[in-house]
């Protein structure tokens, strides 16, 4: 393998996780609750805006920054779901038109508060490792560790905690769990703030990484959902080996391909996916995680 192309898939992989940890928030609200929040692409983008804020209005390092603006976007997904979405739980067409309006409501938000000029976060690290022709920036390595510290978080909290077999049991037979005493209301409402944080952090990667403004959050959710499609809706494996696969795939489009390729690429395979599995590489007929 030439080292241009483990260039290429080390960056994949660095894109692609960022995308795995939106994606996951999507995928949790919908195996849970059965909702689609378009506007989940825009709570990234909050998350990077108030990490940003704390680390140039309060002068906090990003490592304290960014695990109080996750905070922040929890108590705004506990908000969220309480006051909007957990009236429109009978009605899934409604959940999803609320969450196409949240958007403007986001947008309009965002850009009263700031600018429409492109911010960044300072990054964490500086340095850089070369091993032959490959060059590893320490911000890209710590992006792929948070992520894989966030993953295996997060399938402790699935697999190995009651919570987590009662929201496995909300997913799969909410009658039945509710029969047994499982709260509904307060997993859903756990379920939404624990999607919110993961995008904050999502989010604030993305801003050591790259530009963002108030209207990045389209960019971002059309990704995300990318991601839960080709994984499948509702699994969790799915959406870590689709947020992966789309970021290799996108990195190595643009290194041998023109730009205007890349997302002809990403919707190609997306299309494929659909065409011959239509419920995604690790989905299932009925939702779970």
């Amino acid at each position: 393998m030439t080292p241009i192309i483990v260039q290429q898939i080390f960056n994949g992989l660095v894109s692609g996780s960022i995308y795995t940890l939106i994606g996951l928030g999507l995928t949790l609200l919908f195996g849970v609750m059965g909702v689609l929040n378009f506007a989940h692409g825009y709570v990234a983008v909050f998350g990077a805006y108030i990490t940003l804020s704390l680390m140039q209005i309060l002068g906090l390092p990003f490592l304290l920054a960014l695990p109080l603006a996750a905070v922040v976007a929890g108590v705004l997904g506990l908000a969220l779901e309480r006051v909007i979405f957990r009236g429109a739980r009978e009605q899934p067409i409604n959940g999803l038109i609320i969450s196409v309006g949240l958007i403007a409501v986001f947008e309009a938000g965002l850009l009263a508060f700031y600018s429409s000029n492109p911010q960044t976060i300072r990054p964490l690290f500086r340095d850089v490792f070369e091993i032959g022709s490959v060059v590893f920036a320490a911000q890209r390595l710590f992006v792929l560790g948070m992520t894989a510290a966030l993953l295996v978080a997060l399938y402790i909290l699935l697999n190995k905690t009651s919570l987590g077999r009662a929201m496995r049991a909300a997913s799969q037979q909410p009658l039945a769990a509710r029969l047994m005493g499982i709260d509904i209301d307060r997993i859903h409402l756990i379920t939404f703030c624990i999607s919110c944080v993961l995008a904050a952090f999502a989010g604030a990667l993305f801003g050591t990484l790259f530009t963002f403004g108030p209207l990045t959050g389209s960019d971002i959710i059309l990704k995300a959902f990318v991601v839960v499609i080709i994984g499948g809706m509702g699994s969790v494996t799915g959406a870590v080996v689709g947020g992966l696969m789309l970021g290799i795939i996108e990195s190595l489009t643009a290194q041998f391909l023109p730009s205007h390729f890349q997302d002809a690429m990403v919707f190609g395979l997306l299309i494929a996916i659909l065409l011959f599995r239509p419920e995604g590489l690790f989905g299932v007929r009925e939702r779970e995680i």
